[in-house]
Parts: structure tokens; C-alpha cells; sequence
């Protein structure tokens, strides 16, 4: 018999931000077969809001499927690593390090501890020109 454990996250973004009258959340799912002790499925995808349905959904953690659509932008299937799987998590929440944070403190202290400490002398420090 299969047991399946389940990951979710869900991007919840700033009510005063959106693309005409949608808006737009990151959402990843995952499966963990328990008896195996493997992470078998990951999956990355956006769920778009109407604007009309997007006030009620940041105050509700089980959102009508009604009030949204979602669209699978990947997945991946199979014997998934746990540090590959940190990491497309990782990458796909870029922008939001409390996900690396969540999964990895020590890693996330090495890459920002200078940026949360002195913001202005490793903003001096990027070369990215974006």
C-alpha cells in the first residue's frame, strides 16, 4: 500500500499588485512516498486569480477551485534527490529567500547574512545590472 506525504506552497502576492484584473501565484506540489522513503513527484505551476475572487482568497487557506485556474509550467517525476529538490524550489520561488531559509538555515545565513546585516554595502557589491 502506498502513502503518500504532500508539500504545498503557495505564493500569496500583494493585493496592490496585478496584470490588469488577474493575479498571478506560484504554487509547487510534491509527493513523498512514505514507505519507500522517496520524494517521487514535484511539480511547479501559477494558479491566476480574478481580481474579483483574490480578496477572499488571501483570507482563506482552502481556496474555492472556482476562483481560480492553474496552469502546470513543469513537473517532474521519479526518485527526486532532497538537495535537487531544494533547489527547484529554491529557483522557482527566486526572490524569496524564506524558502531557502525554511529548508537550508546555514546555507541561507552564508549567502545573505551581508545583505540582511549591511544592505547598502552589498548592494555596492552586485555587478548584475538588473
Amino acid at each position: 500500500m502506498i502513502e503518500l506525504n504532500f508539500f504545498e506552497v503557495l505564493e500569496i502576492s500583494n493585493i496592490k499588485i496585478s496584470f490588469e484584473s488577474y493575479y498571478f501565484n506560484k504554487y509547487v506540489h510534491s509527493e513523498r512516498d512514505i514507505n519507500q522513503k522517496i520524494l517521487r513527484h514535484v511539480d511547479g505551476a501559477v494558479k491566476i486569480y480574478l481580481k474579483a475572487h483574490y480578496e477572499q482568497r488571501q483570507h482563506s487557506s482552502l481556496p474555492n477551485h472556482d476562483s481560480y485556474k492553474k496552469i502546470k509550467l513543469w513537473r517532474i517525476d521519479g526518485d527526486i534527490d532532497i538537495k535537487v529538490w531544494i533547489e527547484l524550489i529554491s529557483l522557482f520561488f527566486k526572490g524569496n529567500e524564506m524558502i531557502l531559509e525554511y529548508f537550508n538555515p546555514v546555507e541561507f545565513e552564508k549567502r545573505f547574512d551581508l545583505r540582511i546585516r549591511d544592505f547598502k554595502t552589498w548592494k555596492s557589491q552586485q555587478t548584475d545590472i538588473i
